[in-house]
């Protein structure tokens, strides 16, 4: 349960990242480094998560 639940906080954070990236009107024009790191920090945690989609 664990793994899938840190696998979802990655895509989560992967997904809002990206949003943060095409849309800069969210949060003001200066969010590409808030982005990067919230997209850096998604992918590390799916990766790190050892869950598997297919099996």
């Amino acid at each position: 349960m664990r793994r899938k639940l840190q696998f979802l906080v990655g895509v989560i954070s992967t997904l809002i990242g990206s949003l943060l990236v095409c849309d800069g009107g969210i949060l003001g024009e200066n969010t590409i480094d808030i982005a990067i790191v919230m997209s850096i920090m998604g992918v590390g945690l799916m990766t790190t998560s050892k869950f598997r989609l297919f099996k």
